[in-house]
């Protein structure tokens, strides 16, 4: 197993210490995805860190990867478990293409800013 990411990404730094509290065994690839150079587009379409690569393929956004990693381990569960009657904490994530499509609220229309300026 391995974690592509870079040194400095908040979003790697969660995923890795998650892998570090299960006793997970990993390899840290660090990436720099700011470099003309970069393969990360390969493994993550998106183009972002993390990507947790597997032998059967990779898994992206450090919250998908936070909860494998949590579920595959044998010890306790770093996220509380869902109840009956708890509100429930998963939601549907949203996906960048459906946030980018979303209308932009009324405060930064292009009439309300040009009225501001």
């Amino acid at each position: 197993m391995k974690i592509i990411g870079s040194v400095t990404s908040p979003y790697v730094r969660k995923v890795r210490i998650v892998a570090v509290e299960k006793r997970l065994e990993y390899q840290f690839v660090p990436e720099d995805v700011w470099s003309a150079g970069t393969g990360i587009g390969a493994q993550n379409p998106l183009g972002k860190v993390p990507v947790l690569l597997l032998e059967d393929g990779c898994v992206y956004d450090s919250r998908v990867i936070a909860e494998y990693l949590d579920s595959r381990a044998p010890h306790k569960g770093l996220s509380p478990k869902v109840t009956a009657n708890a509100p429930p904490l998963k939601r549907l994530r949203p996906w960048p293409m459906a946030s980018a499509m979303r209308p932009l609220p009324w405060c930064l229309s292009a009439g309300f800013t040009t009225r501001m300026l």
